[in-house]
């Protein structure tokens, strides 16, 4: 922009783009006052080329030819890594979906066995409560034959269960508990 009053201005990225500076370094030098003629119009700083000269940011040096041969072959290598990323971005997006498939099938599987999980705690407690049940019963039936037989034939009655115990074939805890 031309001022007439003031000459040549620049806004701050045109200032870092031809100067040796850095856009905090100007952003700083505006807020320090250091740009005292600097003008803010339609949103943007403008800032003249007198007040740059004065805190002394120097000018780039203009680029040669075999600066720009230089340039272009880092542009290629950086085309090139680009499109490296580009694969190995596509080839974790698809990893990542695998996985998530994965993830929901092992989930459902997980609720499935939570389910049957419960199922069976809720089966062993209906066993548990029948056969407390059945103790009880088994009491009350001892207790009653205690009354009828008497006291003499009821210990008799107790060995003989205990003596065909003995005798029985022996079958592991979780058979007798299931009565298998």
């Amino acid at each position: 922009m031309h001022d007439e009053f003031m000459g040549e201005s620049l806004t701050v990225a045109e200032t870092v783009a031809q100067f040796e500076v850095s856009m905090s370094t100007v952003r700083r030098h505006l807020r320090d006052g250091k740009f005292p003629n600097s003008t803010k119009q339609m949103g943007k700083v403008y800032i003249p080329m007198t007040d740059l000269e004065s805190v002394g940011i120097q000018r780039r040096e203009s680029q040669n030819v075999s600066d720009s041969a230089s340039d272009s072959g880092r542009l290629s290598a950086l085309s090139e890594q680009l499109r490296e990323a580009e694969v190995e971005n596509y080839q974790l997006r698809t990893e990542l979906s695998a996985e998530r498939v994965k993830t929901q099938a092992l989930d459902k599987l997980a609720q499935s066995e939570h389910s049957r999980i419960t199922d069976l705690q809720r089966h062993v407690s209906s066993l548990e409560a029948t056969v407390s049940e059945q103790r009880e019963s088994l009491a009350q039936l001892r207790e009653r034959t205690k009354q009828i037989e008497g006291p003499e034939q009821s210990v008799k009655h107790t060995e003989s269960v205990e003596s065909v115990r003995e005798t029985a074939p022996k079958r592991s805890r979780w058979r007798r508990w299931l009565g298998a």
